[in-house]
């Protein structure tokens, strides 16, 4: 009886122990996965101004895009801050 109990033991645990593994695996997997989304490049095209047939490609992470259009929206705030406060002014 002071035998059969620690195997027991030990049966349950060597069975628990893949399945505990994979848990930790595939948790570890998911994490590598919204990492490569985060680092993941998107590609636009882009049409340069002042030409109705010159395009190129630019590529930036998600990221980085957020971070590009609203620096943009930003520039474009102050500018028409501006206008409006000369128009404004006179």
């Amino acid at each position: 009886m002071k035998i059969a109990l620690p195997l027991a033991a030990l049966a349950a645990f060597s069975i628990a122990a893949p399945a505990l593994a994979l848990d930790s695996n595939a948790a570890a997997s998911a994490e590598a996965k919204d990492e490569e989304a985060k680092e993941a490049k998107v590609c636009r095209i882009e049409t340069i101004t002042g030409s109705r047939l010159a395009k190129r490609k630019v590529c930036r992470t998600a990221e980085e895009w957020r971070k590009y259009e609203q620096d943009t929206s930003d520039n474009f705030e102050q500018a028409r801050r501006r206008v409006n406060d000369a128009a404004g002014n006179q």
